[in-house]
């Protein structure tokens, strides 16, 4: 649950199938100012949901504004009145899908980089209001259909950030699709012991699979010891050979030289 100190009657919880998922803090001193950031694993086929409780004392004028972006596209919006501050929460829910590349799309490489990016937009509010309908509204398109497949198979980061000032500051909470070995490269979450080695594991718990490689690992093992043996009697044959006394020649008669005319 990330709760931000000066904002603290905002907590902001991300939850996968409707239970809550361990969180993980980054490095300290990696967040911009104001900000907080929390990191958690999720599995494939999951649905995500954004749980907001804004309590009592958590506004410094009329309210807040909270924004969901999805993909960098506006998915939904809610205004919370100071007096409606309680400890009633807001559930936005989301699911994975295929996100299509837009053909107006001039510059994918920028846009390609807010994929599988959930933001939340928090605005203060000094003053509400009230009209029969809201004439800045959005087209939500789908809006539960907006998580992207880059979502699949990640780690979810999401930060809460707060601002203090008028509606035209506004802060926001990130959400960044991460693999666990991304999460693990950046020393968020530490990184998973090497698994046992085959032989060192119960035999019950050894799937086909594994059989087949141990005894590859075998084959490998005895081949190898096979070829060390030879080279070791290779070498051992050498030695006796050089070790051996060497025989002397016979000892030749007295040589006569004849002087020819």
């Amino acid at each position: 649950m990330a709760i931000l100190k000066s904002l603290h009657g905002v907590e902001v919880t991300i939850t996968v199938d409707n239970e809550p998922l361990q969180e993980y803090e980054p490095k300290e001193g990696t967040d911009p100012y104001d900000t907080v950031t929390r990191y958690v694993q999720t599995q494939p086929d999951q649905n995500f949901e954004i749980k907001i409780v804004t309590n009592q004392g958590s506004t410094r004028g009329a309210g807040l504004k909270y924004e969901v972006m999805i993909d960098a596209n506006i998915a939904d919006s809610t205004v919370v009145l100071s007096e409606q501050c309680a400890h009633d929460s807001m559930i936005w829910r989301f699911r994975e899908s295929q996100l299509e590349e837009d053909e107006y799309w001039k510059e994918p490489h920028e846009v390609l980089k807010n994929l599988g990016l959930i933001e939340v937009r928090v605005y203060h509010l000094s003053n509400i209001e009230l009209k029969e309908s809201d004439p800045a509204s959005y087209d939500l398109r789908n809006a539960r259909d907006l998580i992207s497949h880059k979502a699949r198979r990640k780690g979810v980061s999401h930060t809460v950030s707060a601002s203090i000032d008028a509606i035209e500051k506004e802060v926001d909470e990130l959400q960044v699709h991460l693999s666990l070995s991304g999460l693990a490269d950046g020393g968020i979450i530490p990184r998973p012991p090497p698994p046992p080695a085959l032989e060192d594991r119960d035999a019950a718990t050894l799937t086909v699979e594994d059989i087949a490689e141990l005894q590859r690992q075998l084959k490998v093992e005895k081949d190898e010891k096979y070829a060390l043996k030879i080279k070791d009697e290779i070498k051992q044959e050498d030695r006796e050979a050089y070790s051996r006394p060497m025989r002397s020649g016979r000892p030749s008669g007295r040589r006569e030289y004849v002087e020819l005319d």
